[in-house]
C-alpha cells in the first residue's frame, strides 16, 4: 500500500510538471519577441553647420540706439531707421562696423564724450546698441559741407547756408577732410571764426 502511495505522488508530481511546461510553451508562443539587432539601419543625419539660417539685418529691422550718461546716470531710447550701410550685416559683421567706428570717431561725438559702443541686442527682428557718455551732451551751432570744391558752413537748427568761404577742401588736411565728410560740428560762433582764421588764405 505504501509502495501505491509512493508511485501516486511521483505520478502527480510529474503530471504537474508536464502541465506547468506545456501552459508555458503556449504563453511563450503567443508574446511576440522584438527581433535583435546589433545593426543600426536608420541612417543618422547631421545638419551642416553652414544650412543654419545665420541672422542678418532686414530693412524692416526695429534698430535702437540707447544713450547712456554717466554724468546724469540716464538712459534714453531712439528708434531709427535702419543705417543702410549696416543693411545684409550679421553680427560680426555689425561688431566690427562699431568697432571702426570709434577707432575713426567723428568730432562731434568726440566732443559729446562719447567714451563706449556697444551692440548689447541682435537679431532679425531688432537691434539695440548702445552709446555712452561721459560728459554732458553739447547743443552745436553750425556744421562744415563742401560745395563747389569749397567748405561752406551751415547752420544745425534748421539746416540752411549761413556762409560761404573761399577754403578750398583740397587744401585741407587729409585728417580735416575725414571730419567735415562725417559732419564736422562748431558748437558756436567763436570757434567758427576760429576754424575761418586757421584756414583762410
Amino acid at each position: 500500500m505504501k509502495r501505491w502511495y509512493i508511485i501516486s505522488f511521483f505520478a502527480i508530481g510529474i503530471l504537474f510538471s508536464i502541465a506547468y511546461y506545456a501552459s508555458y510553451r503556449v504563453t511563450m508562443d503567443k508574446v511576440e519577441m522584438p527581433p535583435i539587432s546589433n545593426n543600426i539601419t536608420e541612417p543618422i543625419t547631421y545638419i551642416a553647420a553652414e544650412n543654419v539660417k545665420e541672422a542678418i539685418i532686414q530693412n524692416n529691422t526695429t534698430y535702437i540706439i540707447e544713450y547712456y550718461s554717466l554724468i546724469e546716470n540716464t538712459i534714453s531710447q531712439e528708434i531709427i531707421d535702419v543705417p543702410s550701410e549696416v543693411v545684409g550685416f550679421n553680427r560680426k559683421k555689425l561688431t566690427d562696423y562699431i568697432q571702426e567706428y570709434m577707432e575713426n570717431l567723428p568730432e562731434e561725438e568726440r566732443k559729446a564724450g562719447l567714451i563706449s559702443y556697444e551692440l548689447t541686442t541682435f537679431s532679425e527682428d531688432k537691434v539695440i546698441v548702445r552709446k555712452t557718455y561721459s560728459t554732458p551732451k553739447i547743443e552745436y551751432t553750425f556744421y562744415l559741407d563742401v560745395q563747389m570744391g569749397k567748405v561752406i558752413v551751415r547752420q544745425v537748427s534748421d539746416d540752411t547756408l549761413y556762409a560761404y568761404t573761399e577754403i578750398k577742401f583740397a587744401d585741407l588736411p587729409e585728417n580735416l577732410k575725414q571730419e567735415i565728410l562725417s559732419g564736422k560740428y562748431i558748437e558756436n560762433i567763436e570757434e567758427l571764426y576760429e576754424f575761418l582764421e586757421t584756414y583762410s588764405s
